[in-house]
C-alpha cells in the first residue's frame, strides 16, 4: 500500500534536436508536411494533458468534499454523480485492516488505478482512503463493482450501497439515540414468566415401559386385592401410576401473553425467543412487530465465521439494546430496527465487533496522559500543552481507539463549557454546553483538578432467572460519566446533571462508543470468542531515558526553599512542600535501590507505555517504585518553567510512534494538543472500558426497597426482592457507581430513595424505542428505503417478503424430496429477469433479490454455507444452461473452502410433477457400467475433451437416463489416462440409487482417478421427455471470461 497521496499523470518527454538530418527523397515527407505533423501533434498533447491533469484534479477535489463532509472516522464506499465525460470518483474509505491494496485492484480491472489519500486525525494520526477515477461505465457495472467490494470489505453484499459524495454534511444531533430498554421489558416481551414447552410425543421405549408397567401392575394388583392386602394395592397404584405419567409425553407450556415472535429474516416460522434458544438456531431475526432485530449466536463458536451475520445486524439495526443467555450456551444480541440513515448513524464495524470478541483481558481503556512528567505547555503565546495517548494495545491503530479519543474530548471540551480546545480534531460544537460547567469550579473542585472519565460503571447489568440470564443497559445516548466524586455532593450533581446531558445529546459518536461497550461486556459476560491475529504491543518509548536521569540529578540537588518568594505567593507554599516530600522520597529510594531498579523507575517516570506496565504488576517492590515516581512526576512538572525540554520530548515521542509498523488504513495519533482557558482547574481522564458487571437475582428473603450484595464464587451478586423489579434500573445506577467508593451507609439511603420513587413502566415497544410513526412505511425490514440519503445507491442482495402464485411452490415440493432417503435437501429456485436482476426463492418463505450477477452468487454462496449439513439444490428458471452454469461455477469460486454440497437443474420442458417423477425414480448404476462408451480424445479449443456416454436403467418401471459426461484435460497425455475399465469400478461402487448423490460420487471418484481433468458435466437425459438435469462442478481454471457473471 502506498503509502502518500498520488495522482498519476504521465508525459511523453519532448525531443531536444531533430537528432540526425535525413536526405530527402522519394517516399519522406517535405518539411513542411513534418512542421504540420508535430504542430498537430503538440496540440493532441496540449488538448489531452489538460484532460487527464483534470480527471486527476476532479478526483482529488471529490475526495476532498468527501472528508469535508466525513472528518472523523468513516469506513464506507462512496461515489460521486458521473460528469459530462461519464468519469465519477469512487472513494473507499478506511477499509478493514485485513483488506490490502492489492486485494482491492483484484477486484474489478476498474480499479486498476487506485491512488491512496490521506487525512489528519490528531496531532500525527492518519485515515487512509483508496480513490479511484472510475472511467465511463453502466449502471449495472457500477452496481456490481459495488456488490463485489462489499463483499470483500464486508464478507457479504447484503443490502450493499454506496453513500453520494454530497457538500452537505448530515445531522450532528439525531433524536431518539437514547433508549433505556431496561431487563424487566427484555423479560417480559422476550421470555415471558412461562417455561415453554413443545407437547411431546409417545417413543417406542416409553410406550413399552408405560405398557409393561400397567400389564405387570395389573397382575400385582390382582393378587393383592386377592389377598386382601390393600395398604400393598394403594402403593401399587401409586408406584404405577407415577411410572406411567414419567413415562408419558410431556404437555405442552405455551409462551406468556405478550411475548413477542420473531422471525428468521430468511423465512420460516414466526418463534418466541424460547424456542429459538432451545433449538440453538443461529442466524438474524427480526420481531414481527416492528421494532427489534436479534443476533443468534453459539458461545461455543468462533464468532469470525459469523462476519456475514454481524454485518447483517449492524445494517439492520441502529443501537446495540441488551442480550440473553441461555442455559444450553446460545446467546442472542438485541438491537433496535434501524430509524436513522446509515450517513448519520453508520453500521457497526465487522473488524471492531470481532476485535472486541477476541480482547483476552478484562479492561480496555484510553486516556490523555497529562500526568507524564514531561507532559504540558509547549507553547506560551498559543497556551498549547501536550501529552502522550495511552491506548490498549487492542485498541492501537483501530477505529474504536480513535474514536475513543474523539468522545474524550468532547467529555473535557463540553463539561468546561467549551474551554478546552484540540488540535485538528473537527466536530461541531453543540449550541449549549453541558449544565456541569458551573459545578466544575475551583471552589467546588478539592484540590483545584478534576479527572474526566468515561465508564462503564453502572452503564450494563444482568438479571438471571431460571434458565435465563438478560443483560440490559442503563441508557444508549452515552456512557456513564465519573468525576470521581467520592462524597463531593457538588461533583456527584455535576456527575450526574453531565449524564443526562450527555445521554440526550443525540451523538452519534457518544451512541457508538455505547454499542461497543455493550458488545464488549456481552461478550465476556456470556464467553463469547473470536479468532484474531496476534495484538502488536505498543512501541516503547526510549527517547526520554537520558534526559529523566539529567532531570533527577537535578532535581535531587535542587534547592527547593524560597521563603521570599514563598511569602509573596503563598499558593506556592504547598508545590514546594510537595516537591521537597518527593525529593525526599526519591533519595530513600535510590539509597537502597539496585541498578535494575533505578533503570525501572527511570523507565516509568520517562516512557508512559513502562508506567502502564510497571502499574499491572502486584509486588510490593513495584508499588513503592509507582508511589515514588508518581509524587517525582508531579513535582517536575510543577517546578518546570522551561518549555524547551518538553517540545525536544514531545518531538522525540512522536517521531518514535510514528516509526512503528502497521499495514492498515487507521493510524490513532500518539499525543494530543490542546490548549485550555479554565482557570483554576487540571483536566485529565479518559475511557475505563470493564468487562464486569453487576448480577442482580431475585430473592424474596430481602426485604422490598432494599438490596443485599452476596459473594457467589467470588463473583458479586446482588440479591433484590422480585416486588422492586421496576426499580432496578435506578438502583443498579447506584450501586454499579458507588460500590467500592463511597460509604454503604449513604449507598443504601440512596437505594431506598429510589426503590420508593420507581414507577411501573407503561411503556409499549414504540414508546421505548423511539419508533417514528412512519416505521411501517419502509421498504423491507431493518435498513429499508428511507437508509440510504437522497443521491446514495443501493446493490447487493436483500430478504423480501415472499410473492405469491406462481409455480415455485410445486417446484420447491417437488425438489425437497429428491434427498429424501439420504438427509436434507434444501431448494433454492434461481430466476434472473430482463434486466438482469435476480431472485432466489427457498423453502419455508424464504426469497432473497439480488440487483445483479455478483450480488446472487454471493447471496447463493452464503445461503449454501449455511446448509453444510445438506444437500442444496439449486434451479435455474428462466436462464440459458451457459448462465446457470457461469452462474453456478461462480457459486464455488467465492467459497471454494466450504464443503458443501451442491445439485443443479435448469428448466427445460418437464412439468414439476414429471420431473419429480424422474428425480423419485431409483436406478441401478451398477448395471450400466456395462453399457459405458468413451471417446477417442477430441480437439475441444485450447483443451483436450473425452466423452463418456452411458444408459441408467430404472429400478422397477420407469424411464431410463442416458447420461453425458465431458471431461477436460490440458494435455493429450492426460486424456489418454481415462481407461473404460476405471469408469466401469466406478460405476461398479456407486450404493446410491439417488440421481444426486450418485452424481456426486462420480464426480469425486472422477477427481481422485483424474486429478489433473478440472470439469465435468452430467447431462442426466430422460428420453420420454427430452428433459436433462444437470450438475455442474468446474474447476476456477475452466471457465473463459465470457463464462464468469462475477
Amino acid at each position: 500500500m502506498r503509502s502518500d497521496s498520488q495522482h498519476d499523470m504521465a508525459a511523453a518527454p519532448a525531443e531536444s534536436g531533430l537528432g540526425s538530418r535525413r536526405a530527402a527523397g522519394r517516399g519522406c515527407p517535405s518539411l513542411a508536411v513534418r512542421s504540420l505533423l508535430l504542430y498537430l501533434a503538440a496540440l493532441l498533447g496540449f488538448l489531452l494533458v489538460p484532460a487527464a491533469w483534470a480527471d486527476a484534479h476532479k478526483s482529488q477535489n471529490d475526495w476532498v468534499r468527501f472528508r469535508a463532509t466525513y472528518p472523523l472516522n468513516m469506513q464506507v464506499i462512496a461515489l460521486s454523480e458521473p460528469g459530462g465525460d461519464g468519469h465519477r470518483t469512487l472513494v473507499i474509505s478506511e477499509p478493514p485492516p485485513d483488506v490490502t491494496l492489492e486485494d482491492l485492484k483484484q477486484i474489478s480491472p476498474l480499479l486498476s488505478a487506485i491512488s491512496l489519500q490521506k487525512s489528519r486525525i490528531g496531532y500525527n494520526g492518519v485515515l487512509i482512503d483508496a480513490v479511484v477515477d472510475l472511467p465511463p461505465a453502466s449502471q449495472a457495472q457500477v452496481d456490481s463493482l459495488v456488490a463485489m467490494l462489499s463483499t470483500r470489505l464486508y464478507g457479504t453484499s447484503y443490502k450493499a450501497y454506496a453513500l453520494p459524495i454530497a457538500d452537505t454534511p448530515p445531522p450532528s444531533r439525531l433524536s431518539g439515540l437514547d433508549v433505556t430498554l431496561t431487563s424487566k421489558q427484555i423479560w417480559k416481551w422476550f421470555i415471558g414468566d412461562n417455561r415453554e414447552r413443545r407437547a411431546g410425543t409417545w417413543t417406542l421405549q416409553n410406550g413399552t415401559i408405560a405398557l409393561l408397567t400397567i400389564l405387570i401392575g395389573a397382575v400385582l394388583v390382582y393378587q393383592a386385592i386377592r389377598r386382601r392386602r390393600f395398604i400393598l394395592t394403594l402403593i401399587l397404584l401409586g408406584v404405577g401410576v407415577s411410572i406411567v405419567l414419567n413415562a408419558a409425553p410431556d404437555s405442552e407450556i405455551p409462551p406468556s401473553a405478550g411475548v413477542l415472535r420473531l422471525q428468521s429474516l430468511q423465512g420460516g416460522p414466526a418463534m418466541t425467543l424460547q424456542q429459538i434458544l432451545d433449538r440453538g438456531a443461529r442466524g438474524v431475526y427480526a420481531s414481527t412487530e416492528r421494532g427489534f432485530i436479534v443476533w443468534c449466536i453459539a458461545a461455543n463458536k468462533d464468532l469470525a465465521s459469523s462476519r456475514a451475520e454481524a454485518r447483517e445486524f449492524a445494517l439492520d439495526t441502529d443501537l446495540v439494546l441488551g442480550g440473553v443467555g441461555a442455559a444450553n450456551g446460545y446467546v442472542v444480541i438485541i438491537g433496535r430496527e434501524r430509524i436513522n440513515r446509515v450517513d448519520t448513524l453508520p453500521p457497526l464495524r465487522v473488524e471492531t465487533v470481532m476485535l472486541l470478541a477476541s480482547a483476552d483481558r478484562d479492561e480496555l481503556s484510553q486516556s490523555y496522559e497529562r500526568t507524564f512528567a514531561f507532559a504540558g505547555r509547549i507553547d506560551d503565546t498559543r497556551k498549547l500543552d501536550w501529552a502522550p495517548i495511552y491506548l490498549s494495545d487492542q485498541l492501537i491503530d483501530t477505529e474504536y481507539g480513535s474514536l475513543l479519543n474523539v468522545t474524550d474530548q468532547m467529555l473535557k471540551s463540553w463539561s468546561m463549557g467549551g474551554k478546552v480546545h484540540y488540535v485538528n480534531f473537527r466536530y461541531p460544537d453543540p449550541p449549549s454546553f453541558s449544565p456541569s460547567s458551573p459545578l466544575l469550579t475551583k471552589e467546588t473542585i478539592e484540590g483545584g483538578s478534576v479527572t474526566f472519565n468515561w465508564n462503564t460503571k453502572g452503564a450494563g447489568y444482568a438479571v438471571q432467572q431460571g434458565d435465563f440470564d438478560v443483560y440490559a443497559l442503563h441508557r444508549t445516548g452515552a456512557l456513564p460519566i465519573d468525576y470521581l466524586a467520592g462524597d463531593n455532593s457538588n461533583v456527584r450533581a455535576a456527575e450526574d446533571a453531565s449524564y443526562d446531558w450527555f445521554g440526550t445529546l443525540g451523538d452519534a459518536n457518544l451512541a457508538r462508543v455505547v454499542q461497543y461497550a455493550a458488545l464488549y461486556q456481552l461478550f465476556v459476560h456470556f464467553d463469547i470468542h473470536a479468532a484474531a491475529e496476534p495484538v502488536r504491543a505498543a512501541p516503547r518509548f526510549d527517547g526520554a531515558h537520558e534526559t529523566t536521569a539529567q532531570v533527577l540529578d537535578n532535581f535531587l540537588s535542587a534547592g527547593l526553599s524560597a521563603p521570599d518568594l514563598e511569602a509573596a505567593h503563598p499558593e506556592l507554599t504547598k508545590m514546594l512542600d510537595d516537591a521537597r516530600k518527593a525529593q525526599s522520597e526519591l533519595r530513600a529510594y535510590l539509597d537502597t535501590a539496585t541498578d535494575a531498579q533505578r533503570e525501572a523507575l527511570i523507565d516509568a517516570i520517562a516512557d508512559p507505555v513502562a508506567f502502564r506496565v510497571a502499574t499491572a504488576k502486584s509486588d510490593a517492590q513495584t508499588h513503592a517504585m509507582l508511589k515514588v515516581v508518581v509524587h517525582v512526576a508531579d513535582a517536575l512538572q510543577n517546578l518546570s518553567r522551561d518549555n524547551s525540554v518538553r517540545i525536544a520530548v514531545a518531538k522525540s515521542y512522536v517521531e518514535q510512534w510514528n516509526k512503528r509498523p502497521t499495514s492498515g488504513w487507521i493510524r490513532t495519533p500518539s499525543v494530543v494538543i490542546s490548549s485550555a482557558s479554565v482557570p483554576g482547574a487540571d483536566v485529565q481522564g479518559g475511557h475505563n472500558l470493564s468487562s464486569a458487571i453487576l448480577d442482580y437475582q431475585a430473592d424474596s428473603s430481602v426485604a422490598r426497597g432494599t438490596v443485599k450484595v452476596v459473594d457467589q464464587n467470588g463473583h458479586p451478586v446482588v440479591l433484590y426482592n422480585h416486588a422492586d423489579a421496576d426499580g432496578l434500573p435506578a438502583v443498579e445506577r447506584i450501586v454499579g457507581r458507588d460500590a467500592g467508593s463511597r460509604d454503604p451507609a449513604l449507598i443504601e439511603q440512596d437505594v431506598q430513595s429510589a426503590f420508593r420513587q420507581a414507577k411501573l413502566d407503561m411503556r409499549n415497544v414504540s414508546e421505548t424505542l423511539h419508533l417514528p410513526a412512519d416505521i411501517a412505511q419502509g421498504a423491507g425490514r431493518g435498513m429499508g428505503g428511507g437508509g440510504i440519503p437522497p443521491g446514495g445507491y443501493r446493490s447487493g442482495w436483500r430478504f423480501a417478503p415472499e410473492p405469491g402464485g406462481g409455480s415455485d411452490g410445486q417446484l420447491l415440493a417437488a425438489f425437497a424430496t429428491t434427498q429424501k432417503d439420504h438427509g436434507l435437501s434444501v431448494p433454492l429456485i434461481i430466476t434472473r429477469d430482463a434486466n438482469m436482476q435476480f431472485s432466489v426463492h427457498g423453502p419455508d418463505g424464504l426469497f432473497v433479490e439480488a440487483t445483479n450477477p455478483p450480488a446472487a452468487v454471493d447471496a447463493l454462496r452464503q445461503l449454501a454455507a449455511q446448509h453444510s449439513d445438506a444437500v442444496v439444490h439449486l434451479h435455474f428458471h428462466n436462464m440459458d444452461e451457459r448462465s446457470a452454469r457461469s452462474l453456478l461455477n461462480s457459486v464455488k469460486l467465492q467459497d471454494s473452502s466450504q464443503d458443501v454440497r451442491l445439485i443443479a437443474t435448469s428448466d427445460g420442458t418437464m412439468e414439476p410433477q414429471a420431473l419429480k417423477a424422474v428425480l423419485d425414480a431409483r436406478y441401478d448404476w451398477a448395471k450400466a457400467a456395462e453399457s459405458v462408451r468413451v471417446s477417442e480424445p477430441i480437439q475441444a479449443g485450447d483443451r483436450i475433451a473425452i466423452d463418456l456416454e452411458m444408459k441408467v436403467d430404472a429400478i422397477g418401471s420407469g424411464p431410463s437416463l442416458l447420461v453425458r459426461i465431458r471431461l477436460f484435460f490440458d494435455t493429450l497425455s492426460d486424456a489418454l489416462k481415462v481407461k473404460l475399465a476405471d469408469i466401469q469400478a466406478m460405476l461398479h461402487n456407486i450404493q446410491s440409487p439417488d440421481v444426486a448423490l450418485a452424481s456426486i460420487k462420480l464426480r469425486h471418484d472422477l477427481h481422485v482417478a483424474y486429478g489433473s481433468f478440472d470439469d465435468t458435466s452430467f447431462q442426466f437425459v430422460d428420453k420420454q421427455n427430452k428433459d436433462f438435469y444437470v450438475v455442474s462442478r468446474p474447476s476456477p481454471d475452466t471457465s473463459d471470461e465470457n463464462d464468469r457473471l462475477a
